[in-house]
């Protein structure tokens, strides 16, 4: 709750400047391309460099993390990138609908791509920290003799 509080205060102090960066006067001609990249990239680089920041922080005692971490800052945005029109057809296909199943199915779906790549960046990272001598199968148990 404190976490949602302070989150909510973080942003009424920063939306008259979040305000004044959008609000651009009418005499300044800007591209779609880069307003539409403006638009979605800067959450979409705040997401991924919380993900990022938070498997490092809060998993850092993992083996391979950091390399966990560095997959996961390349395959995130391009997760986002690849569920994004998928996202928009399915929307488009729908008629833009706003109805509350609509709205949870397309969030469930930018959600399951994020967590593929997550899952995916430490698959990954993982299988690099096997040698070429291990027989063994990835998700069997090692017991080491004493």
């Amino acid at each position: 709750m404190l976490g949602v509080m302070l989150g909510y205060g973080l942003l009424m102090a920063a939306y008259t400047a979040f305000v004044r960066m959008v609000d651009i006067p009418r005499s300044i001609d800007v591209p779609v391309q880069l307003a539409v990249a403006v638009y979605y990239g800067i959450p979409a680089a705040v997401v991924v460099t919380g993900a990022v920041v938070a498997v490092r922080t809060r998993l850092r005692d993992l083996p391979r993390i950091r390399r966990t971490a560095q997959l996961m800052s390349v395959l995130m945005p391009v997760a986002g990138i690849v569920i994004t029109p998928i996202t928009v057809a399915f929307a488009f296909a729908t008629d833009y609908s706003a109805a509350p199943p609509v709205v949870v199915a397309e969030i469930a779906m930018v959600l399951a791509a994020l967590a593929a790549a997550t899952v995916l960046a430490r698959r990954l990272s993982l299988r690099e920290a096997r040698t070429a001598s291990d027989t063994l199968h990835p998700d069997t148990t090692r017991v080491r003799p004493a």
